[in-house]
């Protein structure tokens, strides 16, 4: 995968450009895929499931589609409160891979 940098200011931030082509099918098809991250904001995540670069991607163009951070609102100021959850199963990481494999697999059966 090749990678071009580029910069450009998306509101208040200033982004990096990040050009990648991916396979989209069996047959090697490829697309290329354009994102505009964040490192001020340095959440790994993005539109539609792309994720893994150094910030958030407010911005992404796949498929002749353009996706975009309207507002960006960080409330960093406001208390988060995390409750202990009270329901639930206790299980260790090895069952845990097990239960997911087996949701996968029930799932993709159903398609």
């Amino acid at each position: 995968m090749e990678c071009l940098w580029r910069q450009k200011k998306i509101g208040n931030y200033l982004c990096y450009k990040a050009d990648a082509e991916v396979v989209i099918n069996s047959g090697g098809k490829k697309r290329l895929i354009t994102a505009w991250f964040a490192p001020e904001i340095p959440i790994s995540l993005g539109p539609i499931g792309y994720n893994g670069l150094p910030g958030l991607i407010l911005e992404l163009e796949t498929n002749k589609k353009i996706y975009f951070a309207k507002k960006i609102s960080l409330n960093s100021n406001e208390p988060i409160e995390i409750l202990k959850p009270t329901k639930g199963l206790k299980v260790t990481e090895s069952e845990f891979q097990n239960i997911a494999s087996k949701a996968m697999k029930a799932l993709k059966k159903g398609m």
